[in-house]
């Protein structure tokens, strides 16, 4: 397969419209940044200049933004269950019930605040994980309150059009990170719900943050050649126009085909220049994280953004195994690396039970027996993440977890989102002169 040379490669494009579901807009995607960091104002201010922008699902009543909502529904539960102030609490079942209820409100909250401030004319999407227990629930809710976009990813979202059957406006985007799950997806939408999706987004592990989806979950496995942006990119277009033709030419109940699904690139963006260099992929769009993570608006910690800035040493940023059983790319000098916990099993109580159940190495134990180098990081990934937000000072300096691109290697400002969206919509000729 022929790589190109960004060297030799001269990118004089300016952006062209990406066409996607029932809209024309321009091509930068504002992904959702877990936990609680992209939130409405960051969403609405980057979705209000024709761009898109994504709110993060998860998680978000663990959050100094809403943990009076989560207080307010075990309240309640103590209340309906009749506990005197000297009984024993609610049990642990009890308790993760609670925690779905109050992140599902929360996931309400939060959609309406984005659809208010936009006065209901820019399109919001939302990143939902396969991997949470509650994933039906997240869509089911999110499709109530009328979003836009559901972006799925933390496995294949193979059920999504099940659960969205009730709202056929609200458009689907899958996240995968090799050229093969574009097909299977595909395959399998269209056989089971006589559905495709709307645009996929294809991830690099070579660059990403959060969890990595390398081949096998390998760690050895994410700068492999398959899922290099730029070897996956002309494979998934093929892939695409071949199933598209195929579709089409089966298509005996006459319905509607797409002539085309974008692919949106999810790749390593801090400037304009990274921008014309992924011009020449030739994908239909590019989808941005880290530079709208040192945003002003963005809801990360102020300590969180500081260690963005700080971080100019590749070998301050660790690829390692998350307690998700997955690679995963953080900053090594976060909380979650340093500190140490008691590891006697009644602190391993988990109440919230937020992770599928085969999937989450701190509450079960998991990973303990792999090889040194190998072994998954003990802790809970919803408190160090949610931890990693605005307004948790003392926890964000001791307790937290600092997911990362590589691209933080180059940001050495917090800008305004709408400062960002300019220097990325102006042209720069990248020829030295």
């Amino acid at each position: 397969m022929n790589i190109i040379s960004w060297d030799s490669e001269i990118s004089k494009s300016w952006l062209k419209q990406l066409n996607i579901g029932w809209i024309s807009t321009e091509p930068i995607v504002q992904w959702g940044m877990w936990v609680a960091i992209s939130t409405a104002e960051l969403v609405w201010t980057v979705a209000r200049e024709w761009w898109i922008g994504t709110l993060s699902s998860v998680w978000l009543s663990l959050t100094p933004r809403y943990k009076h909502i989560h207080k307010e529904y075990f309240e309640r539960a103590k209340i309906n269950k009749k506990l005197d102030w000297w009984s024993i609490e609610l049990s642990g079942t009890e308790k993760n019930e609670v925690f779905k209820m109050a992140d599902l409100e929360c996931l309400r909250l939060e959609i309406r605040k984005a659809k208010q401030i936009s006065e209901w004319k820019w399109q919001i999407w939302l990143n939902v994980m396969v991997a949470i227990n509650d994933y039906e629930s997240h869509v089911r809710v999110a499709c109530e309150e009328k979003i836009d976009w559901i972006v799925s990813w933390a496995w294949a979202p193979w059920d999504l059009p099940k659960y969205t059957v009730e709202s056929p406006n609200v458009s689907l985007i899958p996240i995968v990170s090799r050229a093969k799950w574009v097909w299977s997806i595909m395959k399998h939408w269209w056989k089971n719900y006589g559905r495709l999706p709307d645009g996929f987004v294809l991830e690099d592990p070579s660059s990403a943050w959060w969890h990595l989806w390398a081949i096998q979950g390998k760690l050895e496995n994410v700068n492999h050649p398959e899922t290099l942006l730029i070897n996956s990119i002309p494979v998934a277009q093929e892939i695409v126009h071949k199933l598209l033709v195929d579709i089409r030419n089966a298509n005996t109940t006459k319905k509607y085909i797409p002539s085309s699904i974008p692919i949106i690139a999810a790749w390593w963006i801090a400037d304009r220049l990274d921008l014309d260099k992924i011009l020449t992929l030739w994908s239909d769009a590019w989808q941005l994280w880290s530079r709208f993570l040192a945003s002003t608006e963005s809801n990360a910690s102020e300590q969180f953004k500081e260690a963005i800035l700080d971080t100019k040493d590749p070998g301050d940023i660790v690829v390692y195994r998350s307690g998700a059983m997955l690679p995963a790319r953080a900053l090594r000098k976060c909380g979650a690396f340093v500190w140490v916990e008691d590891i006697e099993i009644k602190v391993r109580d988990c109440v919230r039970n937020c992770l599928l159940e085969w999937k989450c190495g701190y509450r079960d134990w998991l990973g303990l027996d792999f090889a040194e180098g190998d072994r998954p990081l003990q802790r809970c990934l919803a408190r160090f993440l949610s931890n990693a937000t605005a307004g948790n000072k003392l926890s964000a300096a001791q307790m937290a977890l600092f997911f990362v691109w590589t691209t933080v290697l180059r940001i050495d400002q917090i800008l305004w989102a709408k400062e960002i969206m300019g220097m990325l919509k102006t042209p720069v000729n990248w020829l030295y002169q």
